[in-house]
């Protein structure tokens, strides 16, 4: 919230990640109260939540262009990653 409130970088040019729901519902719920809602309509939800929670959604629309499945399930994705 920081850089957005007071350094005035944009929501829609932020990923907001955290580790637990618990924290990614409570930076959603600050986020609505100190945001306009016509700047709160622009940002792009997609890339706020917790980590796995915004890679599996951007693994999910944007996984046909590396060889994954359209909208593949986690565990899927998971067993196709190659072992190292």
């Amino acid at each position: 919230l920081y850089l957005h409130l007071v350094e005035g970088v944009a929501l829609t040019d932020m990923a907001v990640m955290t580790f637990t729901n618990k924290a990614a519902e409570e930076i959603a719920t600050r986020i609505a109260e100190m945001t306009p809602e016509s700047e709160l309509a622009l940002a792009d939800t997609r890339l706020m939540g917790t980590f796995h929670a915004v890679c599996a959604r951007i693994l999910r629309a944007e996984g046909g262009r590396i060889g994954l499945p359209d909208r593949s399930s986690i565990s899927r994705l998971i067993s196709r990653t190659p072992r190292t």
